[in-house]
């Protein structure tokens, strides 16, 4: 199981395979997959233009286009892009309000438009954490994941993340890990999800604080993790 702030983590890098910019370079795994079920049916994530809970309200982008809410996951099919003008054209879609000038992680220098989120969610399920855990009877709940910048390949999804957790028995919190590493692609991960949980968290996109990522914690199947 990830927590939802590991959840967190992961899609605050994550939310890249959704770039109408990246679709069209290719250099996001789901490029050329629009329309597929690339996902597990449970799984659903929605960019919206405003919500309470993250303080974000951006009614227009900074081309000018409208923001609307993007249906991007429906139920683990493929459904939707961010775009700015020129994805959006080039693909023969309609804008959505996800244009920005995103500073530079070094500093606060605005670069080019890119097609960045708004409030971009995983859409909550209905268990509490403690009955996901019981639902996977003897595995590790990962609490805490670092350096996701930097562990994470949009373009091909594969990842390997340090990170830590609880060795999880007969549904019980058992016993801390030491350092772990959580390793494979996005891909199978969105296929392996089983579960999603009812604890919804919205923060501030890591390093910049200019949009919101919410998470919710998620069940996974199988995955790679080794380590003590």
């Amino acid at each position: 199981i990830l927590r939802n702030n590991v959840a967190y983590n992961i899609f605050s890098t994550a939310w890249q395979l959704f770039s109408g910019r990246r679709y069209i370079e290719g250099s996001s795994m789901l490029a050329g997959r629009l329309g597929e079920a690339v996902a597990a049916e449970c799984l659903s994530i929605r960019d919206y233009p405003a919500r309470l809970d993250s303080g974000f309200d951006i009614p227009c982008d900074c081309e000018g286009s409208p923001g609307i809410s993007v249906d991007l996951l429906e139920r683990g099919v493929f459904k939707g892009l961010m775009h700015n003008l020129s994805t959006a054209k080039a693909l023969g879609a309609e804008p959505t309000g996800n244009a920005g000038r995103r500073p530079l992680l070094s500093g606060s220098i605005p670069t080019e438009i890119q097609v960045v989120p708004r409030n971009f969610c995983i859409e909550p399920g209905s268990s509490t954490l403690d009955e996901m855990l019981t639902r996977m009877g003897f595995g590790v709940l990962i609490t805490e994941s670092f350096d996701v910048f930097h562990s994470i390949d949009i373009a091909s999804g594969a990842f390997s993340i340090p990170c830590t957790g609880v060795l999880v028995r007969d549904g019980k919190r058992h016993s801390a890990t030491g350092p772990l590493v959580l390793s494979g692609d996005l891909g199978t991960l969105l296929k392996r999800i089983e579960e999603v949980g009812d604890d919804f968290y919205i923060g501030t996109m890591l390093a910049l604080d200019n949009y919101g990522i919410g998470a919710c914690s998620l069940r996974v199947e199988a995955l790679s993790v080794s380590g003590t």
